[in-house]
């Protein structure tokens, strides 16, 4: 087996959505699965050597000279392609897909590992620009339509796919972002000693994290509670204002991926915060799980994939239908903290979905 992978470079998520799916598959598998990786050439080498060393013989592949010329990776592929003799090839996003249906032997299968709505991206964030945008949109709905097997983080996906590329069949199987356990101990920190409950953020400042609106609800949260705020995220403008207004309540770090948890576990709230889009409509944020197998309760707005019902279904955290009225914050008990660690083991682990990844191997 083949896991590909195109234009991703290494993170917490590619650690969590590619390293680990390729550990699982490794155990259901005669022989490891060979992770194949084209990255942009954008600091190669240090992004080459990460990938490596959280799995060892991936070959990682530069995007030369750059994703307009996306065929000579397909050329690249093809070659390597014909000599591995690999029975299957999972293909993570689009582009991954359609270099994989482009360069697969007759004996082998193509799954698509479906992220997201890649039209849905383009046109509302203008991910990809010109004549490469109308390609990619066309390389979304090859895979949708000539794959073997089909991936989807959420029910929401297989209906955008249904809406927009016509798609009826049923070789799919649904599997969201899901996270492993944390069995750790809560960082050792002077911020979170304290019995005032704490709100979390754990992800990027990108436009379709839908960054303004969080900030403008923790503005809110800080003025009106007496709450503290962890920001896990790169520094930025609006978050320098808000340090310096609170500057005991709030607290920015950055830290490496195999630390996130240890910092999410001494938190109250994950923040999940979306604008009303058909992007994250379908969506299935990481960060969800995580906050989840951390213990968190989760404030989430409506329509985000499949989580936002979920949330307001099993009692762990309060979909915010007006970002105006502010939900009751309290710190929650040991119990109510457990419950949404055991959901996350029940509903949101490897564990969950093992019979799925099944169905891909017996393919």
């Amino acid at each position: 087996m083949i896991f590909l992978t195109f234009n991703d470079s290494p993170s917490g998520i590619f650690k969590s959505q590619v390293i680990e799916v390729c550990e699982l598959f490794d155990e259901l598998v005669e022989s490891p699965v060979l992770l194949i990786s084209f990255i942009p050439r954008q600091n190669y080498l240090f992004n080459r050597k990460k990938i490596q060393s959280w799995r060892a013989g991936s070959l990682v592949i530069p995007i030369l000279p750059g994703l307009r010329f996306w065929r000579i990776s397909l050329l690249v592929f093809w070659t390597i392609n014909q000599f591995l003799g690999r029975k299957k090839i999972i293909a993570r996003g689009s582009m991954a897909s359609s270099i994989a249906l482009k360069s697969r032997r007759r004996d082998q299968k193509v799954v698509y590992d479906a992220r997201g709505a890649v039209k849905a991206e383009i046109d509302e964030f203008g991910v990809f620009q010109g004549a490469l945008a109308n390609e990619v949109i066309e390389m979304e709905k090859e895979s949708v339509k000539a794959s073997d097997f089909r991936i989807s983080v959420s029910k929401a996906l297989v209906d955008y796919w249904s809406e927009v590329y016509n798609y009826t069949s049923n070789q799919h199987a649904i599997i969201p972002c899901w996270s492993k356990a944390f069995d750790g101990q809560p960082i050792d920190h002077a911020f979170f000693k304290t019995g005032q409950p704490i709100l979390v953020y754990s992800g990027s400042t990108s436009p379709w994290q839908s960054f303004p609106l969080l900030i403008e609800f923790i503005s809110k949260v800080l003025k009106e509670t007496d709450c503290k705020v962890l920001m896990m995220c790169k520094e930025n403008d609006q978050l320098m204002t808000l340090e310096s207004n609170y500057p005991d309540r709030v607290l920015r770090i950055f830290v490496e991926e195999e630390n996130v948890h240890s910092y999410l576990k001494a938190c109250d709230f994950g923040l999940l915060l979306r604008n009303q889009n058909l992007t994250n409509q379908v969506a299935s944020p990481v960060k969800f799980s995580e906050y989840l197998a951390c213990g968190l309760k989760v404030l989430i707005t409506p329509n985000l994939g499949d989580y936002s019902e979920l949330v307001g279904f099993n009692d762990i955290g309060e979909v915010l239908h007006d970002l105006d009225v502010l939900p009751k914050l309290e710190k929650p008990s040991i119990q109510k903290k457990q419950k949404s660690i055991d959901l996350a083991k029940n509903l949101l682990s490897s564990d969950a979905f093992l019979d799925a990844y099944n169905s891909i191997v017996k393919l």
